[in-house]
């Protein structure tokens, strides 16, 4: 399970890498590690999954809320399209 504290800009941004702290080095999962992460916004208790062959080689997810000002929808991940509920019944 990964979690962030709030909402900035419209937007949930959730760390999805491994972090040595003593080296800091990050390390992305592999399909071989897991299969899906559960996102959990503290501020407004949303709660998503995404399988790990949604998620770029990147260090962070972010899920929208509000549509972003450019009306860019291309490589946009809304909260709908993740909701927790929503996703396990597709799985």
């Amino acid at each position: 399970m990964k979690t962030t504290e709030k909402v900035k800009n419209g937007v949930m941004n959730f760390s999805i890498c491994s972090t040595d702290a003593y080296n800091l080095i990050y390390k992305s999962y592999t399909k071989e590690e897991i299969d899906l992460f559960i996102f959990y916004c503290i501020e407004n208790g949303y709660c998503g999954l995404v399988k790990i062959e949604e998620i770029d080689n990147t260090k962070t997810f972010t899920i929208r809320i509000i549509p972003a000002k450019s009306c860019r929808k291309k490589d946009v991940h809304f909260y709908k399209d993740f909701e927790l509920e929503k996703r396990i019944d597709e799985l």
